[in-house]
């Protein structure tokens, strides 16, 4: 078993434990059986062999989903509660750096998960684009903007190092051309 595995299982184990709140020998070795299992099934590879998971990028990426769930959700109850045909839906295309199908798979799947939002397609070719149907599109620029920041974060933490790479020179090149 190589370093990445070893580590991997270490994670993962600290992290039922955490989630069970319980130091107890039965929890730390159902979290190591369970973690074993998940790295012999999905083992590490290495950044630059391609799609990886980040244990802190995901960290950060989930916080981000969730924290949009409970902001999208009292939007939803609000929209729902007080109507005033304040509901403007439409369809949004926001292109996609499209670094990986996993990549692509997480941003989709995140939009779909979050209430008042909808994966209607992705487009692959000739350069990724994902259609999103929101309930409210009073700001098509800054939802496009918000999905792009979902995918900079799923490419942190799931990207490879090359992706993460591009992503930050991208990062540099407009923050240096920002007036």
């Amino acid at each position: 078993m190589n370093p990445r595995s070893v580590l991997l299982i270490a994670w993962l184990t600290l992290m039922w434990v955490t989630l069970w709140g319980d130091v107890s020998a039965g929890t730390v070795l159902g979290g190591f059986l369970v973690a074993t299992a998940i790295a012999l099934a999905v083992p590490p590879r290495h950044p630059e062999e391609g799609t990886y998971v980040h244990p802190w990028g995901t960290v950060k990426f989930v916080a981000f989903v969730a924290w949009s769930l409970v902001v999208s959700t009292f939007d939803v109850a609000v929209t729902v509660v007080a109507p005033r045909n304040r509901i403007r839906s439409g369809i949004v295309a926001v292109p996609l750096r499209g670094v990986s199908d996993g990549v692509t798979t997480a941003v989709a799947n995140s939009i779909t998960l979050t209430p008042g939002t909808l994966t209607v397609e992705v487009a692959t070719e000739p350069t990724t684009v994902v259609y999103v149907h929101n309930l409210s599109v009073d700001d098509p620029a800054g939802m496009r903007a918000d999905i792009l920041h979902l995918e900079a974060l799923a490419i942190h933490a799931f990207g490879s190092a090359a992706d993460i790479a591009a992503l930050r020179r991208e990062s540099a090149v407009a923050e240096e051309e920002a007036p």
